[in-house]
């Protein structure tokens, strides 16, 4: 699949380290012009340590898969956020 566009956000926790990545393509598909948001989140509590190069690759592919998916609750506030900020940068896309 090829791109037109990519963008990332980091999520913070109530600590503001970093604990989860969301994701955003907009796919280079003459038919499809929508925005498709993945996210990866790491499970501090149970010892994972937050790698920002595999979390990035985690969420795009997730929003590769174009397929409708749920968001951790934990993540909805962030995800709110930067779907504001995706339909910022890609000017005229609708999220999918």
């Amino acid at each position: 699949m090829s791109l037109h566009g990519q963008i990332y956000s980091f999520v913070l926790n109530n600590k503001r380290q970093r604990v989860g990545v969301l994701a955003a393509t907009l796919p280079l598909d003459g038919n499809d012009q929508r925005i498709h948001i993945g996210w990866s989140r790491c499970n501090k509590s149970m010892g994972d340590k937050f790698d920002a190069k595999k979390g990035i690759e985690i969420a795009v592919l997730r929003s590769a898969k174009r397929k409708g998916m749920v968001f951790p609750t934990s993540m909805l506030e962030d995800y709110l956020s930067f779907v504001e900020r995706c339909k910022r940068y890609f000017k005229g896309a609708e999220i999918a």
